[in-house]
């Protein structure tokens, strides 16, 4: 496996197994990270997340949680705009593409690409 491929795969990793986990424990798992911790109200409900930077993989992972305070979202993003075609590739090695769906399938995720103010993002969810 290439270095650039074994980056990929920790990223993945980390985003996948970032799912259903509570807010603290994944506060807690990346606390030596630089964190931007975001909290939005809106008629009395409070939904909690957080980006995470890994500068090794010039890359973030941006985490949602549901009102339980679970992770109910993650999404992979490049500081390097070369490394969202790079990355396609190793999914294209490791996952099934769903054309139907217009996602990978990765495990018991689903990944899928969305543009989100000029930043692409790779957005996983529970299938």
């Amino acid at each position: 496996m290439t270095v650039q491929n074994e980056k990929f795969k920790q990223l993945l990793d980390k985003a996948v197994s970032g799912l259903n986990v509570s807010f603290n424990e994944l506060k807690d798992r990346y606390k030596d990270y630089p964190l931007c911790l975001m909290q939005y109200i809106e008629n009395g409900k409070t939904e909690l997340a957080f980006d995470v930077h890994f500068d090794d993989e010039s890359a973030s992972i941006f985490y949602s949680f549901d009102i339980e305070n679970n992770c109910d979202h993650s999404s992979i993003s490049f500081v390097n705009g070369d490394d969202i075609d790079l990355f396609i590739e190793y999914l294209a090695g490791v996952g099934d593409y769903d054309f139907i769906k217009n996602y990978w399938g990765i495990g018991k995720c689903c990944l899928k690409v969305k543009e989100l103010r000029e930043e692409i993002r790779f957005c996983c969810h529970k299938k």
